[in-house]
């Protein structure tokens, strides 16, 4: 909060002869501390006139503010959330307030230094408990009710009077992200809507159509039928009927006949074998006379001997239609295969390790439902998906696998991960890490050799309960002197997760962040909205051929260097 408005003005002392004096403007009032400990305000008492049963006894003279202060204020520290606790409202209100002239007592009683810190103070949590009942799309019903409940007077800390609280919600941006992606969805389904009847009627012409060609086409294969009764459908006909048919396709027609030719010289070379075996074994069995061998050994290989005519045409003066050379694939050498999927630019293997606490079970179905939907966020995009591999680790009192480093596909079911039974450590996951660190990374090596550094993004809700182990585990983990594949880790922490600790779990400290203390539930929200948007981000930064993505710290944290965190 910039600006403050102080109600306790002054605190002198007052001299045992000094006169009570009254205030000299009429919007500060003035009190008296006597020396038993009892406030004094002298209304009636004149100037220079001291009752007899005070002397002696005003030890101290206060003023008090009674004038009337208007401001507008923003709740950006905490905003009021919604139904559900997922959204959140910007909230912009215009207060009004003064001190009750009748309660300047308790102002002093109280010290109330900052009129504005306290009305602010108030109004964070009555406005919380009012739009907490509205889902997010009802920001204008919210903003009614608020301003209801504040249309009279209202006293706070039983001396201040709030006469003026006038509000303006709105949904904020990751709400107005998700209304849009509603209102765009609805609109998509009435534009469906409206063209069901125009595709239904294209679908029917389209089907009449094809009717219609598919009759034709009968029509026109019996008239081809019955012009080729009398027609001689011997091979070679076939050959030169088809080109016929494809006039442009010279070359496989070809390639056919000099088969045809390649086939016939076959059958003759082994006609012949039979023919000359035949005669030797007659020859050999003296079934011949010497005179009749030369004349039957003609009849017998002049069948095959005969010169075997060219079925190809004979080329024309130019090389145009002579048979190109046969390609690979038909010369029996396989023609390489393309790969399925073009080169990937590089891949970015992440690990999001979420601490659950003994206690947690608050939290814990926000857990599970920020790593359902930051593993359905990769899924989405396929382009994005092949670029990403994400593992999913929880830590309680001891490890739990959610799923190992993988591509993520549409419509995986993740484990249930359970409540913890005790304190979180952190030392079982840091050795896990470390010990499927190299299996990982060469994995993914032999799909690119561009594989970015492992990133590991921790949310700890809680302050670790193995202090004497975990920082050795963590340096085998971290040190790149040891680990060749050694991550770097963006450290959330939360409440009893103090910064020091956050600090040494970064592996660089513009990598460590501390939500103030305050709400477990938007901290869980606030880090799963920042690895999904990190993990996106940085995707599509391969994708473009970036060599790094620019790195935004997550919303509702701070950094874990400041060396003064504010507690609202």
């Amino acid at each position: 909060m910039t600006n403050q408005v102080p109600l306790l003005l002054s605190a002198e002392p007052v001299g045992r002869l000094q006169s009570l004096q009254r205030a000299v403007t009429p919007n500060v009032a003035v009190v008296y501390g006597l020396a038993d400990g009892n406030l004094y305000v002298p209304h009636a008492a004149g100037p220079g006139r001291r009752p007899n049963n005070l002397n002696g006894r005003v030890r101290t003279r206060y003023e008090v503010d009674l004038s009337s202060h208007t401001h507008n204020i923003e709740l950006r520290t905490m905003p009021p959330p919604a139904q559900g606790g997922v959204y959140y409202f910007q909230a912009a209100l215009t207060i009004g307030f003064r001190v009750d002239p009748s309660r300047v007592k308790d102002v002093v009683l109280n010290d109330i230094r900052d009129g504005l810190g306290v009305v602010s103070t108030f109004l964070i949590h009555a406005v919380a408990d009012i739009t907490e009942r509205f889902p997010i799309e009802k920001a204008q019903a919210a903003q009614e009710a608020v301003n209801k409940q504040f249309r009279g007077v209202t006293k706070i800390g039983g001396c201040i009077d709030l006469f003026l609280c006038r509000a303006r919600l709105a949904p904020d941006q990751a709400a107005q992200e998700h209304l849009r992606a509603i209102e765009t969805a609805r609109r998509e389904n009435t534009l469906g809507a409206a063209r069901h009847d125009t595709d239904r009627d294209t679908t029917n012409r389209t089907n009449e159509l094809d009717v219609v060609r598919q009759m034709h086409e009968l029509d026109r294969n019996e008239r081809e039928r019955i012009a080729l009764q009398g027609r001689p459908m011997n091979i070679q006909d076939m050959v030169m009927l088809h080109l016929e048919r494809n006039p442009g396709d010279t070359l496989e027609t070809l390639k056919m006949l000099a088969e045809l030719q390649a086939a016939q010289i076959e059958r003759d070379d082994a006609e012949r074998a039979r023919a000359e075996e035949r005669l030797r074994f007659m020859v050999e069995q003296k079934l011949l006379q010497a005179v009749d061998v030369e004349k039957m050994r003609r009849e017998a290989l002049t069948p095959v001997m005969q010169p075997v005519a060219s079925l190809a045409p004979a080329p024309a003066d130019d090389d145009w239609d002579e048979p190109l050379p046969p390609s690979a694939a038909v010369s029996g050498v396989p023609s390489p295969r393309p790969p399925d999927e073009p080169p990937l630019p590089g891949v970015i293997p992440v690990y999001v390790l979420v601490d659950v606490p003994f206690g947690a079970n608050g939290s814990l179905s926000l857990i599970r439902d920020g790593l359902a939907d930051l593993s359905e966020a990769v899924a989405a995009d396929p382009r994005i998906a092949a670029v990403v591999r994400l593992g999913l680790l929880g830590c309680g009192d001891s490890l739990a696998l959610v799923s190992p480093l993988s591509r993520r596909r549409p419509g995986a079911m993740l484990p249930r991960i359970a409540a913890a039974a005790g304190r979180s450590r952190l030392a079982p996951a840091f050795t896990w890490l470390t010990e499927h660190l190299d299996t990982d990374m060469l994995a993914l090596k032999q799909e690119t050799p561009s594989t970015r550094r492992p990133q590991v993004l921790l949310l700890s809700l809680s302050e670790p309960a193995d202090p004497t182990f975990w920082p050795d585990a963590h340096r085998a983990l971290v040190d790149r002197a040891v680990q060749r594949f050694a991550p770097d880790v963006v450290a959330c922490g939360l409440g009893a997760a103090a910064a020091p600790t956050m600090r040494r779990l970064a592996t660089r400290p513009e990598l460590a962040f501390v939500a103030p203390a305050g709400s477990a539930t938007a901290a869980v929200n606030y880090f799963f909205a920042f690895a999904r948007d990190h993990i996106l981000r940085y995707g599509q930064a391969v994708l473009d051929g970036d060599q790094a993505a620019n790195f935004r710290g997550p919303a509702g944290f701070v950094p874990a260097t400041e060396p003064d965190l504010d507690p609202r």
